[in-house]
């Protein structure tokens, strides 16, 4: 498969742009008075070298010696079926970094304070179950009641 030997370097490149520009396009006000940029060249695929054909085709992201740095690369398989595609690395990106939480720790030298933060925040969280909903109400509901009896 053409560019299957590109594929860790580059990825790395995207990841790394997320990690460092994504909070840019994140959307952090609620009032809408900001209005973050709809494109930044450094988060776009087609900058660190990906083709239209690379989007569906599962990349080899494993066994390049950094096994020591969390995060994407091993949490961006968001269908569990074993293959990371670039289309599903791009949008677990987006999610993580550009949605309305902005993360900006890319500036912290010491690798283990950085693996803290990815392993936290660079997961694919399944939805909540309804029996986990009706915990999370309940105890709010709990918190909330003894706060006013308090």
């Amino acid at each position: 498969v053409s560019g299957a030997s590109e594929d860790f370097p580059r990825a790395s490149l995207l990841i790394r742009a997320h990690q460092v520009r994504g909070h840019e396009m994140a959307d952090l006000d609620p009032l809408g008075i900001y209005a973050p940029p709809d494109y930044i060249n450094d988060l776009d695929p087609y900058t660190h070298g990906f083709k239209k054909d690379d989007w569906e085709r599962g990349l080899k992201l494993k066994g390049h010696g950094v096994e020591s740095i969390s995060g994407l690369c091993y949490n961006a398989d968001v269908n569990r079926d074993g293959m990371t595609t670039l289309s599903e690395l791009h949008e677990f990106c987006k999610k993580i970094y550009c949605q309305y939480i902005g993360f900006e720790y890319m500036h912290i030298r010491e690798i283990e304070k950085c693996n803290w933060i990815r392993e936290r925040i660079e997961i694919h969280n399944e939805p909540y179950t309804k029996d986990q909903k009706l915990r999370v109400l309940e105890r709010l509901t709990f918190a909330d009641v003894f706060e006013r009896f308090l």
